[in-house]
């Protein structure tokens, strides 16, 4: 039997502060080649034809930044609101898949940092696969250094790397359960750094799907260095008419 192509909603969170940037501008308006990032990442998943609309959480003084920035790079008609966020990720979260909970269009959503702009068709497909079959679905990569955990007394000791994974976004899971997981009343209490926590908190398996090491967050000024080399580097991640 084959299965219909998914398509899913996505929420891009922008609201961050950017503190570790340094900068007197939102990281998310910093430019990578002449391009806000924010607007690369939104550019590219605009692009993709598994997603339907879009959902921006913005900070609430930086609607009149966000509106201009459309008005001189382009458009995007897959942004379908902005909404505002809260002071912590959590806050934000929640308010754009409220937003998604009340005007659905797809069966599956996505959450996704404004601050990766370089996610691919291929990865969000294998997401939106997975997601139709599993509960909540994340990307990971493997940690292929060694890694020492230090105990409160001083000493250290090194853990088992096979057993870890760092995790990506977007992070993928269905419409019907962002009233259970995310907006019930004993799930807004909680604060949790990525979606799939909450799927756990409620004793639900998390189910993991190869990322990519180009999907890097963009947090310090030497990150905007690391993502202009990879653009120089990669025709797959640069953006057309702007690189």
């Amino acid at each position: 039997m084959n299965i219909k192509e998914p398509c899913v909603d996505m929420v891009v969170l922008a609201a961050g502060k950017g503190t570790r940037m340094k900068s007197a501008t939102n990281k998310m308006y910093q430019k990578i080649k002449g391009v806000p990032l924010i607007y690369r990442t939104l550019y590219r998943l605009n692009a993709l034809s598994i997603v339907r609309p879009i959902i921006v959480v913005i900070r609430e003084d930086e609607g009149a930044v966000f509106d201009d920035m459309l008005c001189t790079y382009g458009a995007l008609h897959k942004v379908e609101g902005v909404v505002n966020g809260g002071i912590e990720r959590h806050e934000s979260v929640r308010r754009g898949l409220n937003y998604i909970h009340k005007n659905p269009l797809s069966g599956i959503v996505m959450t996704h940092d404004g601050a990766r702009p370089f996610v691919t068709a291929l990865m969000m497909e294998r997401l939106a696969k997975s997601s139709q079959e599993k509960t909540v679905t994340i990307p990971v990569i493997n940690v292929n250094e060694t890694v020492r955990r230090r105990h409160k007394n001083g000493a250290t000791q090194i853990v088992d790397r096979d057993q870890l994974f760092i995790t990506q976004t977007p992070q993928a899971f269905k419409y019907d359960d962002i009233a259970t997981c995310f907006l019930a009343e004993n799930q807004q209490k909680l604060e949790f750094t990525d979606e799939a926590g909450y799927f756990e908190h409620l004793g639900l398996a998390v189910s993991m799907v190869d990322g990519e090491k180009s999907n890097i967050k963009v947090t310090t000024k030497e990150d905007l260095v690391w993502s202009e080399f990879l653009l120089e580097n990669s025709t797959q991640l640069r953006l057309d008419p702007f690189d």
